[in-house]
């Protein structure tokens, strides 16, 4: 899973005015949906270019997150 670093646009930030100005993290959509499809769903809004935004539920990355680290903690343990 590729996490991504990003800014929301001013033009983004001034229909939204309760999102800060800041970097923020968090992964790509499109590419989430391929291993999570049932996690990623249209936000109801769209890009100026017509492009449906996406929303992601980041909560099963989170899981087989803790699950990764208590096997890498199995392994080192060996």
């Amino acid at each position: 899973m590729r996490l991504v670093s990003f800014r929301y646009t001013d033009e983004y930030r001034c229909e939204h005015p309760g999102i800060a100005d800041r970097q923020y993290v968090n992964v790509i959509a499109q590419e989430f949906a391929e291993v999570f499809p049932d996690y990623v769903q249209a936000s109801g809004e769209k890009l100026a270019d017509g492009d449906e935004i996406l929303q992601v539920d980041p909560y099963p990355l989170t899981v087989y997150s803790a699950a990764a680290v208590q096997e890498l903690h199995a392994i080192v343990k060996e």
